[in-house]
């Protein structure tokens, strides 16, 4: 089991964010954004910086995560532009010896429906993206979220269960993404989806009077991370847990987050990370 965090959620400098790391003695971390923009798609002034502060404080980046998928499901050339995003991003994977790509399934017509169905050229390029993962030995992670078609326990589950995905499905599981579109907190279905899980993105939400969004540190709102962590102790999760803080001020409320996800890890699996 293993304690990371996304980068940017420090400081969109690397060097800043490994500084911070490194007093922090976290050693993993997931790339997303940097000074320059979003993973491939930085300056070669970064790629030099980010290759450097690896080697120089012995992180390993277990994770990027370029945003493909994100694209809205009705756009013109789909397929093109999704793929090569991905190539790219294989190849920047590649560079930096990187084994896992997050992938997004798709902006929904309608962000708010929770019932909208993909349309099948839309899965079609979902299991192209995945087979070329194999090919490429690079772990592709779907992730779940509020904006996107796979974004609830339930549609997750659905996932899990297509006969399209059997045996190379891998999740990164955001529990705080799911809430976002239904309002419900974790009750059930990590027993369903648990062995696909690699990663899990750790923050917290609680919307007052059904409709304000209110980001809170770890374990104050309302995504369940208490029935989350029983689960999790019961299942026998031994995979990654990675700070995605995701609300400013980002730097302090990133330390909280570290905090209380170590009190968590000490509380549920008696670990100190």
């Amino acid at each position: 089991m293993k304690l990371s965090v996304i980068t940017d959620e420090i400081s969109r400098d690397f060097i800043t964010a490994t500084e911070v790391l490194s007093e922090l003695n976290i050693k993993d971390i997931e790339l997303r954004s940097f000074r320059s923009g979003r993973v491939p798609y930085i300056s070669e002034e970064e790629e030099i910086e980010l290759r450097k502060y690896i080697e120089r404080g012995n992180y390993k980046v277990h994770t990027i995560s370029p945003a493909v998928g994100k694209l809205n499901i009705e756009t013109v050339d789909l397929r093109e532009k999704t793929l090569q995003h991905l190539n790219d991003s294989i190849a920047f994977a590649k560079k930096f010896d990187i084994k896992n790509i997050i992938i997004f399934t798709f902006r929904k017509k309608n962000k708010k429906d929770i019932n909208e169905i993909m349309p099948d050229y839309g899965w079609d390029i979902i299991e192209e993206i995945m087979e070329i993962g194999v090919q490429n030995q690079v772990n592709i992670l779907i992730e779940n979220h509020s904006s996107c078609y796979v974004s609830t326990m339930e549609t997750m589950i659905d996932m899990v269960n297509s006969p399209r995905f059997k045996n190379i499905l891998k999740l990164s599981w955001d529990p705080n993404n799911s809430y976002q579109v239904d309002k419900k907190s974790y009750t059930e279905g990590l027993d369903t989806i648990m062995s696909t899980i690699r990663s899990i993105h750790v923050k917290d939400t609680v919307y007052r009077n059904n409709t304000e969004e209110v980001r809170l540190p770890l374990g104050e709102g309302m995504v369940g991370w208490d029935k989350i962590f029983e689960d999790l102790k019961r299942l026998k999760y031994n995979e990654m847990f990675c700070v995605e803080t995701h609300y400013e001020p980002f730097f302090p409320n990133t330390l909280k987050d570290i905090t209380n996800l170590r009190n968590y890890l000490k509380k549920y699996f008696d670990i100190v990370i």
